[in-house]
C-alpha cells in the first residue's frame, strides 16, 4: 500500500498510451489517500458509485469508484469482501446514493480511502470532476470515515 495524494494522483501519474491495452504498473498498486474531502457521490447507469473527492483546500477532484456487488463474480474472495464491505461502510456513513437518473449528492467531511489505480478512458463522469489525466482509484478496497458526510 503506496501512501499518496489527490495532488501527487493528477499531477505525477501519466496515463498509458491509449493504442496499448496493456496495464500498466501504476495500474496493479493499491493507493492510500488519507484524510481526503469528500465532494459528492452518485450511483451510475452500472450500479457503480462515483465518489469525487479532493485534497483540503484544492480544486483538483478525481474520481473513486465503489464496484456493483453484481460485478464481483470473478474476483478474488478476500478483495470481493473488501470491496463490499468498503461500499457498506460507504453507504452506512453518508447515507443512501443517488438513483442513477438522480442528480449527485453533495457531501463534506473527510475519509482514509485505498484502492487500486486505474486510467480511464474520458467521458462525461459526475459534472466533469473526472481527473485530467483519467486516473481514479478503481476499485475502492477500504473507506474509513473521518468525519461527517452529512450534505454540506
Amino acid at each position: 500500500m503506496v501512501p499518496r495524494s489527490v495532488a501527487f494522483m493528477l499531477r505525477d501519474l501519466t496515463p498509458p498510451n491509449p493504442l496499448t491495452p496493456i496495464r500498466t504498473k501504476t495500474e496493479t498498486q493499491v493507493y492510500r489517500l488519507a484524510g481526503v474531502q469528500l465532494r459528492k457521490m452518485k450511483r451510475m447507469p452500472d450500479g457503480d458509485i462515483h465518489l469525487v473527492i479532493r485534497d483540503p483546500g484544492t480544486k483538483g477532484t478525481m474520481i473513486v469508484e465503489f464496484p456493483h456487488e453484481g460485478c464481483l463474480g470473478s474476483t478474488r474472495a478476500d478483495a470481493s469482501k473488501m470491496m463490499k464491505a468498503a461500499r457498506r461502510h460507504l453507504r452506512r456513513r453518508c447515507g443512501r446514493w443517488p438513483g442513477a437518473g438522480e442528480r449527485p449528492k453533495k457531501l463534506r467531511g473527510t475519509a482514509t480511502i485505498d484502492g487500486v489505480a486505474f486510467f480511464d478512458r474520458f467521458h462525461a463522469k459526475i459534472g466533469g470532476d473526472q481527473a485530467p489525466n483519467g486516473i481514479e482509484l478503481h476499485p475502492v478496497l477500504a473507506f474509513t470515515h473521518a468525519r461527517s458526510c452529512r450534505k454540506r
